[in-house]
């Protein structure tokens, strides 16, 4: 029994609960209010119908998901059918089996088989009245359908099918077998063929083996060839071989003569070399002497020098400091005398406002 169907994103419907009552229910409302998508909405979770975007709400954008959700009460227990769709893909998703993508327009087998519902369970606004209008054998295997004898109609006919491809393929069977006898009877020869195959297959093993020992007995007389060769190398070499260790002896003595002589070499050429270096060195101790009073002279002409920077830098800033208190001095006898001439105009104290004579004024300047 359908106990919920929950809708988002379908038609007119942007987010719909319905609960369904036990017994029957009615689906009351104004025109375009929304009823016929809430039966298309249960329709494409039971058929997958319809297909394509036409279930997308106007409000939503193409990337949003579009679902539909059942929930069924099956032996007392909720289980809930749910299918969705985002973007192309459309899958179903349920408790009872993991995520099913919905290829063309056929309903996944495990959808059909937790519904348990058939085209009878449905009928719309448009469709003519249920049985009504159907012919009698119509109506026949709809009721048949309906309690269940059509599965009896179906047993009898698979069993008269799988009956008449059993006795086709035993026909074939016996035919097959009638034809490989006779190719049975074509190849009698073969055991005897066989045994001389047997023969055939030794004879070729005892060739194979004759073969590599050939083979190595060939190898062997080139070795021995060869070792004959050398054998006669070694006695043309022998009588000659005193004389070479005679050679090799004074070679040897004359490696260690020149051996020496490098070395009486290289030690002459290390006290020529010491020899230049010393010399080089009496000569610098020669000149080390007035360098180092050259070096002394240079310093106090150094010294001499920055006393004298510092003394013309101690005389410029005096005669800098001489010029400024002259012009100080010159700009105060201004401002004396400007300052007598204005405390005689007025002839009053311009702090106490009190009468001046000339005295007290020439003293107020000083």
């Amino acid at each position: 029994m359908i106990k919920r169907l929950t809708i988002k994103n379908f038609q007119s419907h942007k987010s719909t609960e319905i609960e369904f009552s036990p017994g029957l229910n009615v689906i009351a409302g104004a025109s375009d209010s929304g009823k016929s998508s809430v039966l298309r909405a249960m329709a494409w979770i039971i058929k997958n119908r319809p297909s394509g975007d036409a279930i997308r709400n106007w409000d939503c954008k193409k990337g949003d998901k579009v679902s539909a959700e059942i929930t069924l009460e099956d032996n007392c227990k909720d289980e809930t059918l749910c299918k969705e769709r985002v973007g192309s893909n459309t899958r179903y998703l349920s408790s009872k089996f993991d995520a099913l993508a919905v290829v063309g327009r056929d309903v996944p087998e495990e959808v059909t088989r937790l519904l348990n519902l058939s085209d009878s369970n449905f009928q719309t606004q448009h469709d003519a009245y249920f049985l009504l209008n159907d012919s009698p054998g119509s109506i026949a295997r709809t009721l048949n359908d309906l309690v269940g004898l059509s599965i009896i109609d179906s047993i009898f006919k698979n069993i008269n099918s799988r009956s008449l491809a059993s006795k086709r393929q035993s026909e074939e069977s016996q035919k097959e077998i009638g034809r490989l006898q006779e190719e049975i009877s074509k190849l009698e020869y073969l055991d005897d063929a066989g045994k001389d195959l047997l023969k055939v297959e030794s004879l070729f093993t005892s060739l194979t083996e004759n073969k590599d020992r050939l083979a190595e007995l060939l190898l062997l007389m080139v070795s021995v060839k060869t070792l004959q060769e050398n054998l006669t190398v070694a006695k043309e070499i022998i009588p000659s071989e005193k004389d070479l260790a005679s050679i090799n002896k004074k070679i040897k003595s004359r490696n260690e003569a020149d051996t020496k002589r490098q070395h009486l070499n290289n030690l002459i050429k290390s006290i020529t070399d010491a020899n230049t270096v010393l010399q080089t060195e009496k000569d610098w101790l020669a000149v080390d002497q007035p360098f180092s009073d050259l070096k002394i002279l240079v310093a106090s002409r150094k010294e001499k020098e920055l006393k004298r920077t510092k003394l013309l830098m101690a005389l410029d800033n005096h005669t800098a400091a001489e010029k400024g208190m002259k012009k100080v001095e010159g700009e105060a006898k201004s401002l004396t005398s400007t300052l007598r001439q204005k405390i005689t105009e007025n002839g009053v104290c311009p702090t106490c406002f009190r009468e001046l004579d000339s005295k007290t004024i020439e003293r107020m300047v000083k």
